[in-house]
């Protein structure tokens, strides 16, 4: 969302220095509290050379860059398990996901 004509032509110019400051955002907000210590495609520990992928609004760390390839070409797995286990760090009240699944749970009563 844009406050004026102006700065969606400063956006236009150059989105993908915008774009750079959401994800920093992003991966700033959620990287203490990231719920997985392990990469979600390979399985490996993640270190301090772990790779940041901000998908959507959400922050996915992988062991490399191979698994975000993998990680490209189907994100709904990966996104489902990270999704989990927020859930289960949260103990089921991670924010946007706990109140859409408070939605679901309306519908079946």
């Amino acid at each position: 969302r844009f406050c004026c004509p102006d700065c969606i032509k400063k956006f236009n110019a150059d989105p993908a220095k915008y774009m750079k400051e959401i994800d920093d955002a992003v991966i700033a907000q959620q990287k203490d509290a990231y719920p997985l210590d392990v990469c979600p495609i390979s399985g490996e520990k993640l270190d301090d050379s772990a790779v940041n992928y901000v998908a959507g609004v959400t922050l996915v760390r992988f062991c490399c860059s191979s698994c975000v390839k993998n990680f490209e070409k189907n994100p709904m797995p990966t996104m489902e398990k990270l999704h989990e286990a927020w859930m289960a760090k949260s103990g089921g009240s991670h924010g946007a996901a706990a109140s859409h699944e408070d939605h679901h749970a309306e519908h079946s009563n």
